[in-house]
């Protein structure tokens, strides 16, 4: 990311999904706002993606797909990126 904000450019910071999702997660997040990388901090990454694929099976679990979905959303919000 450093490098990336060396060069001028912008970045999408795609997190996960991972089995540690929250820990992972917030570990990622606190590491980039630390370095100040968000670009509501005057860094590079323009947007973060805390789910990748899941849109593709998500409707196989069911009310459970819909579950993870919101919990994953409510993750997101409650770390307070600062980017879409």
């Amino acid at each position: 990311m450093k490098t990336i904000q060396d060069e001028g450019l912008y970045a999408v910071l795609r997190i996960g999904p991972y089995n540690e999702m929250k820990n992972f997660t917030t570990l990622m997040v606190d590491m980039m706002k630390k370095e100040k990388l968000f670009a509501s901090q005057g860094g590079p990454i323009i947007m973060a993606q805390i789910e990748n694929e899941y849109g593709n099976v998500e409707s196989y679990h069911g009310d459970a797909g819909k579950a993870y979905i919101n919990w994953s959303a409510n993750v997101a919000e409650l770390l307070n990126i600062g980017v879409p």
